[in-house]
């Protein structure tokens, strides 16, 4: 059998093993529930989807499939999508779906209510959670897999292992700020800091919970990561910027970076947007904007997300404007 046949071998099981980890049925993450996860809107439903869908698709920055890329290529790109396969997940039952959010779903979101914030914070966290595991399930299915454990390079079957290990502590720190987000909605204690600023832009969204500004020195630590919240929540005639953060568990880095976004001018929102995007692997777009977007600039994005990609130092990268003239109009 040549190069050839085992390569084709090697797409096929992977390509399978994501088509049945897509069709899993995943529980509810409301504690004590049993019931089967419904896939779940990231963004609010009261309108938000209208601001930037067009026919009911967009622009969506998207992995690509197992073995569809070739080795030195990002294993994502941007890519047309119905809203639902863009912004949603299996994360809670449509029971608890619709109770736990109901005060921000009946069209009264206050962008200045601290609870408002973190509830909408809470529901991204749960989807980066239930995204993780999604990840170690396939990983791990392809790791189990005799054929694939005969075909496969021994660098790449150590290289998912790593990866499964990773994975596995986010969601372990993940869990943890789950906890806490959900002591402080029950508590009404404000242990979590919002910054909400309207943005004169239009047509993008981001709902994110990650650990941005993170070095190398975080590695060494065994507490938990300091997380980062950003949120772009598009509205009629603007955007509204969120960004947030843990009293308790928070850098210099982020209280600097966030203090930057507070007196930012709209000649600075292009590149600091870009460099915010730069570190994340799930965001869209109107499929208008991304249109007008040249497509050398495009690359020059990927570029910039390809010097980020395999270290660990997570810092925005603010020398390209991606929506330089299209965004503010």
């Amino acid at each position: 059998m040549d190069v050839s046949d085992d390569l084709r071998r090697i797409q096929t099981i992977l390509n399978k093993i994501h088509k049945n980890v897509l069709e899993e049925k995943w529980p509810c993450m409301c504690h004590d529930c049993h019931d089967t996860a419904v896939d779940c809107h990231l963004l609010m439903r009261n309108g938000i989807l209208n601001f930037v869908t067009e026919n009911g698709r967009l622009v969506a920055l998207r992995a690509k499939k197992p073995a569809a890329f070739k080795q030195e290529e990002l294993p994502f790109s941007f890519k047309l999508v119905g809203n639902r396969e863009a912004v949603s997940l299996p994360i809670f039952c449509n029971t608890h779906d619709t109770s736990l959010f109901k005060e921000i779903e009946d069209g009264s979101f206050d962008f200045q209510n601290i609870r408002h914030l973190l509830l909408y914070s809470y529901r991204t966290l749960c989807s980066e959670i239930r995204r993780k595991e999604i990840i170690v399930e396939q990983l791990k299915r392809e790791l189990n897999s005799n054929i694939l454990s005969e075909l496969l390079p021994i660098e790449i079957i150590y290289a998912k292992k790593i990866s499964i290990a990773g994975l596995l502590k986010g969601i372990e720190d993940m869990n943890y700020y789950r906890n806490q987000m959900e002591t402080n909605l029950q508590t009404l204690s404000d242990d979590f800091v919002f910054l909400s600023k309207p943005l004169p832009l239009k047509g993008i969204y981001v709902s994110s919970v990650s650990t941005l500004f993170y070095d190398e020195q975080d590695s060494l630590s065994e507490k938990e990561l300091n997380i980062f919240i950003f949120h772009l929540i598009p509205q009629n005639n603007y955007t509204q910027l969120v960004l947030g953060y843990h009293k308790k568990h928070v850098n210099d880095r982020i209280k600097k970076y966030i203090k930057r976004w507070e007196s930012a001018s709209s000649k600075e929102y292009g590149y600091m947007l870009t460099g915010l995007l730069s570190q994340l692997e799930s965001w869209g777009m109107r499929p208008s904007i991304f249109k007008q977007i040249p497509k050398a600039r495009i690359n020059k994005f990927y570029a910039v997300i390809a010097s980020n990609f395999n270290t660990i130092r997570q810092y925005p990268d603010e020398s390209l404007d991606l929506f330089d003239g299209i965004i503010n109009t």
